[in-house]
Order: structure tokens, then sequence, then C-alpha cells
């Protein structure tokens, strides 16, 4: 007779179990997805199943199918289909992504308010388009990683392919998600970690998002969407360009996604649409003189490197101007140096020295040998030797590593027949980088000058066996 009434007794609780699972089934049922992914020629990736975790298409499902996916579609359980628009967050280590799902009136699973423990139930419920009931076990086991987050470990009968499903409670309040399919055991990661899945600041360097075509978010922290911005004109011109998009639609008053667009509308040769975008920035920015400075900087790029593209709008002088503007709502030693630079590609060679000049007045000896190499190409061509010559042994004096500053030495030196000078300094940078050709050809020609036409020869030869295109003419002409 016990053991009748505790068969009925088990019986009457297992009834329940199902008639509670029943009772919020079909609610669940809206929330199941089946996601399917793409490569970019348009064959299947593979398949998982997932669900919503919000009403406005957040979303969640198993990663792999994700990797190298160029698109990826999700079915919901009346076969209605939408495109996933945006990744969210992803972990390889747990086989999970966060995705958002074009569906603004999605239906998302509400989440456990409390973690279940040992020996609760807990369901599964599988995607499917006809009328199924989830599949029932037992957590065995709740181990805690990350400090916060439960991995359970329960009893399970999944239907094959369960992977990315729900799992849910009594209560039809998802605690966790599918990880596998499982056989006699289920595994499930919690809720809360996908749920606090999100893009950081470096999130474009991560593996397991490259590994994914489909758009990136970025922060929702303006500093760090920022760092986002920045890291992302490293990437693709098309994430580059998904991520300016997506920084101007979160950050719509704040000058950075415009200024990155300016400079990608350049590169595209739309300089007009580059004007527009610096227009947009300037309205936005505290910093009009950086506005002013940046358009300098594009006018003076696309005349160096893109002069054939017609633009009349932009010319030198209108980049000069700019710069000039800059400075004058902000002086800065930034803005001088780009006005001795703007000067010199201008041919302007003596105000460029004079720029330069300025420049060093206001920074002092915190120059680096950038600035003097720079400051001794004006002051060359404005025919200022002396100089010049002092320039670039200051630019040695700061940066003994670079052989071209001793090479312009030594040719600024035989130029202005200083032939002891030019042997000295050339002998001095072969000690050091014996293939250099231009100096073996500086010191040939000042051997000869000095009378050592054997020595002479015998370098520019070296010139010659190392590749240098000038020295056969010079010895044909010396061997006479």
């Amino acid at each position: 007779m016990r053991i009748r009434n505790f068969i009925i007794a088990m019986t009457a609780l297992t009834a329940t179990a199902t008639a509670a699972a029943q009772s919020w089934n079909d609610k669940v049922k809206k929330s199941v997805l089946k996601i399917t992914t793409y490569k970019a020629d348009g064959s299947v990736i593979g398949t998982s199943n997932g669900f919503y975790l919000s009403d406005d298409g957040v979303a969640t499902a198993a990663y792999a199918p994700f990797k190298n996916a160029q698109k990826a579609i999700v079915s919901d359980t009346k076969g209605k289909e939408y495109p996933v628009t945006m990744i969210l967050g992803a972990n390889d280590m747990y086989d999970v992504v966060k995705f958002k799902v074009d569906n603004n009136k999605a239906s998302g699973l509400q989440t456990a308010k409390a973690a279940p423990s040992e020996g609760q139930k807990l369901y599964v419920m599988h995607y499917s388009t006809s009328h199924v009931n989830p599949r029932e076990g037992s957590i065995t086991k709740a181990e805690t990683f990350r400090d916060t987050y439960k991995y359970y470990t329960f009893t399970a009968n999944p239907v094959a392919g369960s992977g990315g499903s729900p799992v849910l409670n009594s209560n039809g309040e998802a605690v966790g998600m599918m990880q596998g399919d499982g056989t006699d055991m289920g595994y499930a990661l919690d809720i809360n970690f996908i749920k606090d899945l999100k893009m950081g600041a470096l999130s474009i360097n991560d593996a397991t998002l490259r590994g994914i075509a489909i758009p990136k978010d970025i922060p929702e922290d303006y500093t760090q969407a920022q760092v986002a911005l920045y890291m992302a004109a490293n990437a693709s011109e098309d994430i580059y360009q998904q991520t300016i998009d997506l920084f101007i639609s979160r950050f719509p008053d704040k000058p950075e996604g415009y200024k990155a667009k300016a400079e990608l509308d350049y590169m595209r040769n739309n300089f007009k649409g580059a004007e527009d975008d610096l227009a947009q920035a300037e309205k936005y920015t505290t910093d009009k003189a950086e506005i002013h400075s940046q358009r300098a900087k594009l006018i003076f790029q696309k005349n160096t490197f893109k002069s054939d593209v017609s633009y009349p709008d932009w010319t030198m002088d209108k980049a000069l101007q700019e710069c000039i503007t800059a400075n004058s709502i902000s002086p800065q030693p930034l803005y001088i140096y780009q006005k001795a630079e703007l000067l010199f590609a201008m041919q302007r060679y003596r105000e460029s020295v004079q720029a330069f000049n300025e420049y060093k007045g206001m920074m002092g000896d915190n120059v680096d040998h950038q600035f003097y190499f720079g400051r001794y190409q004006a002051e060359l061509q404005a025919k200022l030797y002396q100089q010049a010559l002092a320039d670039i042994d200051s630019a040695i004096t700061k940066n003994s590593s670079m052989p071209t500053y001793r090479a312009e030495k030594a040719n600024l030196q035989y130029r202005l027949g200083q032939f002891d000078d030019a042997i000295n300094t050339a002998e001095d940078c072969l000690s050091q980088y014996a293939d250099y050709s231009d100096v073996h050809l500086i010191l040939g020609l000042s051997r000869i000058r000095k009378g050592q036409k054997a020595e002479g020869l015998a370098s520019l030869r070296k010139a010659q066996e190392l590749g240098n295109p000038q020295a056969a003419a010079l010895i044909e002409k010396y061997s006479r």
C-alpha cells in the first residue's frame, strides 16, 4: 500500500512539474530561434538554436557557427526570418555569441531572479515549428566561475542539436544556455554571463570577434568608444566605415566620428564629403583650431599625393590659410610646424625657414632629429648652406642611427667643395653602413676631385656593384 501511495505521489509531482512547464510553454516558444550562418559566397556554415534576451531583438546562440560568417539569419518558431545586424559580444571558450536581430517586436525571455541550486528542475526548450514540450532534468552540480557566474550540470535527455537552446526554471525563466547537445547529462552556461557580454575599447583586436565578418558593436561608454574608433582605423575599410557610422549614430553631437569620416572620404577621393564632415565636426567641437588644422592637412595631402584628381576648391593657398587660422584661434607649436611644412611644399623656402625658426623659438631645445632635418631641407633649398650644415650635424647628434643624415652631410660638403670633410663623413658612414651605394658614390667623386683618381674610381665601381644607377656614367666619364 505504501509503495502504491509513493508511486501515486511521484506521479502527482511529475504531473505538477509537467503542468508548470506547459503553462509557459507557448510563451517561451516565441523566444526560441534557429540561427543559420553563411559564408561570403552564400554557402551555409552551420546552424544553432538560440533565443531572444530582450524585446528589442537582442539574442544569443552558440558561437561556433558564427566563425567566418559573413551573414546570419534567425528563424522564429513561426518560420519568420530576420537578419542578424550586429555582434554585441562573443566568447569562444564558452561557445557563446550575443547579437542584435532586426526585430524590435521580439519576445525576450525573462531572466531568473535567483540562481537555481542543486536538485532543482531545469527544462530545455529546443527550436521547433511544431508543438513540443521542454525536456526536463535536475541539477546535479552548480559550479562558480569568474567569482560571479554559474555553470550547471544537470540530468537531461535533450533532442539532438539542442546546443544554444534556453535552459529554464520551473517558472519558465531563463537560467542559462544549453552547451553542446548532451546525452545523459546536460550543461548550461549562466544567463547572466551571456547578458554581460559586451564590446570593449580593444575588442576589435579580439581574435574571437575578428573571426566574425558581421558588423560589430562599439562600447556604450564615450571614452572607450573613442578608443575603438581609433583602433578601427587599422582594420579593413568596411569595418572602419561601419564603426564610424555606429559612432556617429550613438554620439551624434561628438566630433570624433565626423573627423574620422572626413579621413575616410578623403581616402575615397570624396573631397566635398570630407569638407562637409569637417564642417559637422567643427559644429560639435570646442577645439575649432584642430578642425582647421585637419582641413589644412587633408588639402596638403590631396595636392601632394592626389594632384591628378580635380577639386579646385582645395589649393595650397587654402591649406596655408587654414593653418594660419588654426594658429590664430589657438597658438600652438604644432600649427607653426605645419605652416613650415606647407611653405616648404609651396617652394617658399625662406619663409619655411622662418616658420621653422619660430617653432624652435617656442620649443627651445625640446626638438628632435626630424625637426633639424626638416629645417635643413628648407635651408638647403634657400641656399643657406652654413645653417644647413649646422642643422644636419644636429640631426646626426639627435639620431646617430640614421645613415641618410650622414649621406646628406657628405653630399652637401662635396657640393661646397669641402672634399676632405666629405671624404671623412663618407668614410665614417661606411664604417657602419658598408653597403650604402650613394655614400660610395660621394666618396668616389670627392677622392677624384682631390686628385685621388684610382681610389675614386674604386669607390665608384663599388657603388656600381651595389646597384647605384649613376655610377656607370661617372666611371666612363672619369676613366678617360
